[in-house]
């Protein structure tokens, strides 16, 4: 997987191409990166694809432990002083977009997404895993007094849905392509570890076929 990573034949998930600076940033991923990958991943479970939906039942299972984690640390800042609350309100402001484009394009502008319903590999569309993502988190940042960064959010009673801003999809677009604020250093990192244990895997292979 990792050299796949490195030859750009697989991609990191566009949340991986971020900063994370301080602690509230840790809280944001926890609660509401964690919170997106619950609504994904706990659709997947009803996937066709049999293997994926098994192994997933146990994946959110973690995932929901990771989310309990991360309320606790944004109930502290929310509920703590004036620099941490400005703190976890950065955060959430530098998060949202990433998190927005979490669940992909629209569903009119993704182009394998019937193919994957038809096939009931993906149970639910971009936009209905959106929407559920803003139905139980919404609530999150608001009842702290803390604020969405999107003046334009705001619950459409009549569809019984969120009204929101467009997120930026061409900064989506250059994120997966690997040109991210992270993406190079991140990379790079990983490069530099997978030269560095060379040597493990070379030993492995030649005791592998030495038995």
């Amino acid at each position: 997987m990792i050299e796949e990573l490195l030859a750009g034949r697989s991609k990191f998930h566009n949340v991986f191409h971020y900063p994370v600076p301080t602690w509230a940033d840790v809280a944001v991923i926890q609660v509401f990166v964690d919170g997106a990958a619950m609504q994904t991943q706990g659709a997947l479970r009803s996937s066709s694809y049999a293997p994926y939906a098994r192994v997933l039942k146990r994946i959110c299972y973690e995932e929901d432990f990771h989310i309990r984690l991360g309320i606790d640390v944004h109930r502290t800042l929310a509920e703590g002083t004036g620099p941490q609350r400005a703190m976890l309100q950065d955060a959430i402001n530098r998060w949202w977009q990433p998190i927005m484009h979490f669940f992909g394009p629209r569903d009119q502008a993704s182009p394998h997404l019937q193919t994957m319903m038809r096939w009931r590999i993906k149970v639910k569309t971009n936009d209905e895993l959106r929407q559920q993502f803003l139905r139980q988190f919404v609530p999150l940042i608001t009842d702290y007094g803390l604020q969405v960064p999107d003046p334009q959010l705001r619950w459409n009673e009549a569809e019984q849905r969120y009204d929101y801003s467009e997120p930026d999809w061409e900064e989506f677009k250059r994120v997966i392509r690997g040109e991210g604020p992270k993406s190079a250093a991140r990379l790079a990192l990983r490069n530099e570890y997978w030269q560095r244990h060379q040597w493990v895997r070379e030993a492995l292979d030649a005791w592998g076929m030495a038995a």
